[in-house]
This record gives C-alpha cells, structure tokens and sequence, in this order.
C-alpha cells in the first residue's frame, strides 16, 4: 500500500491506522506529493509480479498521472500479446457534499469507464466494499475503485471469511414492476429512499445497483474476407521521351518569354567547368546512386 499520508497518519480519513505498526514500513509507504511520479512505481512493481494497492487522496488528482493509468497499465496487456498484466489497484476517494471546493469534489468514474483496459468498482454498502476489493487485489487488470467520502461514515453488516464479489454483475437491492432505477455509489442509498417514498404512493420501484463496470477489451484487428480493402488502382504507364507540355494560349498582343534555365541544370549538362578530376557535378543525392561518390569531389578539397 503506497500514498499520501499513508503510513504514520493512517490516509486522510483514517482508512489505514494501525497497518503500519501491524504490516511494517515495507509493505505500507508514505510517498511524496508526486502522483505521477508514485503512480507510474506502482505500475512498474505491477509489472514486476507485485500487488500494489495505490490511493489517490482525491479522485480530483488523478489526471495529473493519466499517461501512467491510461497509455500504460490499462493498454500493458494487449501491446505485449497478453505476455504482460498489471494487478493494480488504485483507490480515489470522490464525491461531493463536503463543501472540499471544486478541486476535491469531482465524480469521474465516467471518465474511467471510457477508457477500454481499465475495470471501475463503485460500492456502496461496506459489505460490497470488502468483496470488491479483495476481488480487484485478486485481478490481473488494472482496477480503479472510486469511494464516496460521504460513505465513510456508514455502517453495515459484513460478511466473516472470505467474501468475494464478481466484478461486472449487478445487484437488485430491491425489486419490482413498474420502474427501475439504476444507482451506484452512495446514489443508490437516495434511490432506495426514493424506491420507498414511490411504494407509499402505489407505485412498485425496482433498484438496481451496477457496482462495478468493465470496459470493453481491446482485441487484435483481423481482416475478413468480406471486408477486404479495395484494390488500389493500376498506374497509368508512363510515357516514353519528354512529357509534352501544355500549350497556353495568349492574349493578342501578348508575347512568350524564354526564361534561362537554373545554374545546377546547367551545370549538369555542359559539366562543371571547375572540376578538374572529371567528377560529374552533384548538387544534391540522387536517389539508387552512390553518395558520396567513390572519388574524393573537388569542392571538398578546397576550403
């Protein structure tokens, strides 16, 4: 485990007290304040065969090291073939309703969900937060596990043991007939309040609660058959001798004027008249030809 104020102060909201004293300064790290530069650690000792559990003090943060979640970990399995995972988990506490100004109470979990690699977990109940976790640590793709603050302080039963929850199933927390609405995170305690407030009215709500989103795999591109590209059209054979040119017209009176020819062409074809050795003249690298040529060029000689 590695973050900010992690060890000695236990995280900012005092998630990790004790873990020091209990797991040892090896295993839980206080970093600098450098997001990027701990988050792109974490994911190099994930690639070294490593578990490592990194917090984000705020989800507001985590743009600051976007090319270590999103141009490396969640894309790490699919450039090596599948040769390479990154177990990573990265917790970031989010939400608003702490007056934490607008720097530090974001909600981007849809941001995440975008990004195709990465696996995002919402809970909201701490039973769902204990089988989410353990789960996400478990997984072999990177997880980003986005906490409502406002969650912190809620109580719940948890189950004793080993408790895992799949990530990508949902959860019907209350069912029903007429309609349903569809929460996560600390929403989905308003939508069962919402849920009983419609019942007294007669009307049946049914809650469902997503808690975790899975992006969508990158898989190798293939060519079908039926979807092949068009075949490029042949070239038209060039022809030989001088192209012919296109004749302009003029205005009456008008008169065509002969314009001299570049020196380097013409140098070209009367020959350098400075060259000595009877090394043709080159003013640039001819493309199939040797450059420089096998005998030294006289303009070199000079200084």
């Amino acid at each position: 485990i590695l973050g900010e104020d992690m060890a000695v102060m236990g995280s900012v909201f005092g998630l990790t007290k004790g873990f020091l004293e209990e797991f040892g300064e090896n295993r839980v790290i206080d970093t600098p304040i450098s997001e990027a530069g701990f988050t792109a650690m974490a994911v190099g000792a994930a690639l070294r065969c490593l578990r490592p559990v990194v917090e984000i003090m705020y989800v507001d943060f985590t743009p600051v090291c976007f090319d270590a979640i999103v141009n490396q970990a969640a894309k790490m399995r699919y450039m090596t073939g599948g040769q390479a995972s990154v177990p990573l988990v990265l917790r970031c506490p989010g939400g608003a309703g702490r007056r934490n100004a607008g720097q530090h109470s974001q909600s981007l979990e849809a941001l995440f969900t975008h990004i195709p690699g990465l696996k995002v977990i919402a809970p909201s109940t701490p039973a769902d937060m204990k089988g989410l976790l353990k789960t996400a640590i478990r997984d072999d793709d990177p997880v980003v596990c986005i906490e409502h603050k406002l969650l912190y302080a809620t109580k719940g039963e948890v189950p004793e043991g080993e408790h895992l929850v799949p990530l990508g199933k949902a959860d019907i927390k209350r069912p029903g007939r007429d309609v349903t609405i569809i929460a996560w995170s600390r929403q989905v305690l308003s939508a069962l309040e919402a849920a009983q407030t419609l019942a007294g009215e007669g009307i049946d709500a049914e809650v469902i609660r997503p808690r975790s989103r899975q992006t969508r795999r990158l898989r190798r591109r293939t060519r079908r058959p039926d979807r092949r590209r068009p075949l490029r059209q042949p070239r038209r054979p060039r022809q030989k001798g001088r192209r012919p040119q296109r004749r302009r017209t003029l205005q009456p009176g008008a008169r065509r004027l002969h314009l001299p020819q570049p020196r380097r062409y013409r140098r070209r074809r009367q020959g350098n008249p400075r060259s000595e050795s009877g090394v043709e003249y080159q003013p640039y690298p001819r493309r199939n030809k040797i450059w420089p040529p096998t005998s030294p060029c006289p303009s070199s000689a000079s200084p």
